[in-house]
């Protein structure tokens, strides 16, 4: 019950990201603040929009070795930037896009789900746009990572995409409901009205919970732990 530090952020705070003993703190008015996890010392910090409006940051950062990457949405300010890790200066940004999904990195690339319509890859340290693969059915979901592919989704399909060049190794029709997971050897997804497991190798269907307004989704180990109502669930053995 010991409280080791405190953090106070303008605005509400996204969850933070931990990378070694770095953790960067954002909110939904415009504050990206990289501390020292184990004693909570402020490294730097950044504010985002200007003195009329500022900036939502609309998910939590992803961060590297080198840069902290993060998506602002405001009339001011919109795009991605990368921030340099140790002193939190802009090393490039691409302005524009609004991207209301975490990023993801992996490999030499920054992935980012557009709003609607397309996944996008940038160079990890120039920003330099790699491939991009359009989507059709909107409200695009939070990529999952594994065995060197991207599985990304919007709300009809799941794609398991080649993280070197976007190519497309398989898709799969579902209801879906929420970010693919990658657990084990399988892809779990949140549709409508159930989890299903599909093999990372061709998309086929290992297994189904019959699940409804499923979320809050975590990979434990080899299984998955999730909200469904009132109820926190840990399912094991999900690959």
């Amino acid at each position: 019950r010991t409280t080791t530090w405190t953090h106070d952020t303008a605005g509400r705070p996204n969850p933070p990201t931990v990378a070694d003993n770095l953790l960067v703190a954002t909110s939904d008015q415009g504050d990206v603040t990289a501390l020292a996890a184990s004693t909570g010392d402020t490294q730097w910090t950044r504010t985002f929009g200007d003195d009329h409006q500022r900036a939502s940051i609309p998910a939590p950062p992803a961060v590297d070795d080198d840069y902290v990457y993060i998506t602002a949405d405001g009339s001011a300010v919109q795009g991605i930037y990368a921030l340099d890790r140790e002193t939190g200066e802009t090393q490039w940004e691409i302005p524009g896009p609004n991207i209301p999904e975490p990023l993801v990195r992996t490999e030499d690339v920054v992935l980012a789900s557009y709003d609607r319509y397309e996944l996008v890859a940038f160079d990890a340290g120039s920003g330099d746009r790699q491939w991009s693969k359009a989507m059709y059915d909107g409200g695009l979901f939070s990529p999952a990572i594994g065995h060197s592919r991207v599985f990304s989704a919007d709300e009809k399909t799941v794609y398991a995409l080649a993280v070197a060049d976007g190519g497309i190794h398989w898709e799969q029709d579902l209801d879906v409901a929420g970010s693919p997971l990658v657990v084990g050897e399988s892809v779990v997804v949140p549709t409508t009205d159930r989890i299903v497991g599909l093999s990372i190798e061709d998309g086929s269907e290992l297994w189904t919970l019959s699940e409804r307004s499923v979320t809050g989704c975590v990979p434990v180990s080899r299984g998955l732990l999730y909200t469904s109502g009132n109820t926190v669930t840990l399912r094991t053995n999900c690959d």
